[in-house]
């Protein structure tokens, strides 16, 4: 379903069928109306979320040099991965979305085409908030509509922003899920510098504090900081682990978030790929 929106394989949410309050499967909106009037979906307000009389899909998405969209292509759709794979669809919306963030831009998005969806490219981390923001905005509940983004899970711990994260196959995104290979939407970030062997001792004291900064930002310790202090969501720890390539990483068992060590890599035989499947390298749980 996620893949489909991305893609064009679908372009309106009532392509779905979804069972309701009665157990009868109809259209995800009537589903969804049916089953909050019978009190099915507990601090559903209809009030500040009406469901929306458009149900076009809308999906928000950033630019193709970003790291986030192209580990969502490679893990979703697995672009780059096969020549067979059908990739994101092109923005199909006016050029101004790429760098306006208004209400009125965003709400007067829509493809030429009205079978199609609303594919949207977002410049920037913040544009793609907006977009989000926009389509859920409770402070005009009648112009709501049912949007999709890629997000990374730094963001909106504190859930102050409309848009909330999703999970995949029955899974929250959380570092446990992560290591108990639940939650497959992740892969190893790379740190990538020039090491030449000679040059001017500016170029090795380079060299040497970018081995420096990568080792101690790295190091299980640190990564475990950051999830337990910034990245802890209402359904859980997220957000980053630290990889159990890096010599001294060792991964806890029972999991424990303040020691997020990847149980599996992407990098067997040196050689990364977000394209690999995971495997399994250390001492791991299920």
């Amino acid at each position: 379903v996620i893949a489909s929106a991305f893609n064009g394989g679908i372009a309106n949410w009532d392509s779905l069928r979804a069972t309701d309050a009665t157990g009868t499967y109809t259209t995800l909106k009537a589903a969804v109306a049916s089953r909050v009037a019978a009190g099915q979906c507990a601090g559903y307000n209809v009030a500040v979320n009406p469901i929306p009389t458009d149900t076009r899909v809308r999906a928000c998405r950033r630019v193709g040099s970003s790291g986030t969209n192209n580990q969502f292509r490679v893990k979703m759709l697995n672009a780059s991965c096969t020549l067979e794979a059908q990739d994101q669809v092109g923005d199909n919306t006016p050029s101004s979305t790429n760098n306006t963030n208004t209400f009125a831009n965003w709400q007067n998005v829509a493809p030429p085409i009205a079978s199609s969806a609303a594919i949207i490219e977002t410049s920037g981390n913040s544009n793609m908030v907006s977009c989000l923001n926009a389509f859920a905005d409770p402070a005009v509940p009648a112009t709501q509509r049912w949007a999709i983004g890629i997000v990374s899970l730094e963001g909106n711990v504190l859930r102050t922003d409309n848009y909330r994260f999703i999970k995949i196959d029955g899974a929250a995104p959380t570092v446990a899920n992560v290591l108990q290979h639940k939650y497959s939407d992740w892969v190893e970030s790379q740190w990538i510098w020039l090491n030449g062997a000679s040059g001017s001792q500016d170029q090795k004291d380079a060299i040497d504090f970018q081995e420096i900064l990568q080792k101690s930002t790295g190091e299980a310790s640190a990564v475990g900081s950051l999830v337990v202090n910034s990245f802890t969501h209402s359904f859980g720890a997220s957000g980053v682990v630290a990889l159990n390539t890096i010599l001294g990483n060792v991964p806890s068992l029972p999991i424990n978030p303040a020691n997020p060590v990847a149980t599996s890599t992407q990098s067997a035989g040196g050689f990364l790929s977000s394209c690999r499947t995971p495997q399994v390298r250390v001492g791991t749980s299920f």
